[in-house]
């Protein structure tokens, strides 16, 4: 939808909203929010936020809007949110590829949390991989105390292990890397 329009939504004036079932159980699942603090939250998040898409299809006019690293989903028609997920969600799906990187506004927000979650997959390739190097050294130790084509094949494994991780490591920071050129 047309930017210009997009900057022209305030959403410091919103006051009141409606939680579909599935966002309910969404902030209860992905943000341990309880059912009595839920509509508040999502009120706050809402108004702090800021528009970066909107669409029209089957009668609905939906806004997806950041704050706070995370995403909502507002059916604008019936004034309620759809759905919310944290911002990491994003960069594992399909979803990244569908916001604007020539809107700076929006890349600026977006920037600090997906290079917070960039450092947190680098994190979790350094535990993987040092998980597979003990892996690795003990499969060494017990060949070299027992040299045989059984001990010797448990290599393989471990490599395979490895170039598994490295290859879905790669696959997500390629997906960011490229959001960020």
């Amino acid at each position: 939808m047309n930017k210009e329009f997009i900057k022209t939504i305030d959403l410091s004036k919103v006051s009141y909203i409606k939680l579909s079932s599935h966002a309910k159980s969404r902030i209860k699942q992905r943000f341990n929010v309880s059912k009595n603090n839920m509509n508040d939250w999502m009120l706050d998040l809402v108004k702090t936020g800021k528009v970066f898409d909107c669409t029209i299809a089957d009668h609905q006019l939906r806004l997806k809007i950041i704050s706070k690293e995370i995403i909502i989903v507002l059916d604008v028609i019936n004034n309620t949110i759809v759905t919310v997920y944290p911002i990491t969600i994003v960069s594992d799906s399909s979803e990244i590829s569908e916001i604007n990187q020539n809107d700076a506004d929006v890349m600026n927000y977006l920037k600090a949390p997906l290079k917070q979650y960039r450092i947190f997959k680098n994190l979790d390739l350094v535990n993987d991989l040092n998980s597979q190097l003990t892996n690795m050294l003990t499969a060494t130790v017990e060949f070299q105390n027992e040299p045989s084509l059984d001990n010797s094949n448990q290599f393989d494994l471990i490599l395979q292990k490895i170039d598994n991780i490295l290859s879905i490591y790669k696959l997500r920071i390629n997906k960011l890397d490229r959001f960020f050129k």
